[in-house]
């Protein structure tokens, strides 16, 4: 209903049902034409994307910054041969980044991730097209995307012309400092400001917050 993810419960009880077809192809199939005429079924249309890429560009803190690097910065995005391919771009034209490259082989749908051994962000191997692209192109800055786009990773270019990968931690870090940096110097952030973060994630946040 939310468009979360399901929990366990759930899940499992769409599993137990899964479990209980001996034959897909048997399966009675609704005809489309009646379900959308019933307003069983929608389809999702480009305003959905629209509003979608409006919300991004609002969290922006400091567009004039943005504006200010966006067309300097080079940026190599991945999808990794999934969904990020739809909106990861149109996403970092509309915030204003215009100097990025896209590794074209894996903005390609494949279900066999074909060009990875596993097309999750947080390891190194999945960065390696990307890199060999940022070496060429001399990039600032490397991101990738998981399959369904709920992931992210990135490596960063540095003097030597290497490129670090960051931990999941470390990008909080960055982006918790810069979010409550940016809001404070821009007088935004309330006097009673406070950072969540979950039981998986560094203390190193809490350090962050507390500066």
């Amino acid at each position: 209903e939310d468009g979360g993810q399901m929990p366990p419960k759930e899940s499992d009880l769409i599993t137990s049902y899964i479990r209980k077809v001996d034959d897909v192809f048997a399966i009675a199939v609704a005809d489309e034409q009646q379900l959308l005429a019933d307003k069983t079924e929608t389809i999702i249309g480009d305003d959905v994307d629209q509003d979608y890429l409006a919300k991004v560009k609002e969290v922006t803190i400091n567009q004039k910054l943005v504006d200010e690097v966006g067309k300097d910065m080079k940026l190599v995005f991945t999808p990794l041969h999934g969904t990020g391919r739809m909106l990861g771009e149109k996403a970092l034209k509309n915030a204003g980044f215009k100097n990025f490259s896209v590794v074209k082989e894996q903005a390609v749908a494949d279900p066999e991730f074909s060009t990875v051994k596993f097309p999750n962000p947080e390891f190194p191997e999945a960065f390696k097209m990307a890199i060999d692209l940022g070496k060429k192109e001399g990039a600032d800055v490397l991101i990738a995307v998981d399959p369904d786009a709920d992931r992210l990773g990135t490596a960063v270019r540095q003097p030597n012309g290497e490129y670090v990968l960051l931990t999941g931690n470390q990008i909080a870090a960055v982006l918790l400092h810069y979010i409550l940096q940016a809001n404070k110097d821009a007088g935004t952030l309330p006097t009673n400001a406070a950072a969540v973060k979950s039981i998986v994630s560094s203390e190193f946040a809490t350090k962050v917050a507390a500066s």
